[in-house]
């Protein structure tokens, strides 16, 4: 049995596949990434997010 097929998750794998596509519509830039991250849970009624 190959050693990849041990360690295989469909859980895992779906997440990867999210945060790809997620970076995929940020143009690959990381930053962008966080700030629509950063944007989409931020409480209703605050008016900037707080980041590093």
């Amino acid at each position: 049995m190959p050693v990849e097929s041990l360690y295989a998750d469909p859980v895992v794998a779906e997440l990867h596949e999210v945060r790809r596509r997620l970076l995929e519509a940020s143009g690959g830039d990381v930053e962008e990434f966080r700030r629509r991250l950063c944007e989409r849970e931020k409480p209703p009624g605050e008016r900037s997010c707080q980041g590093p």
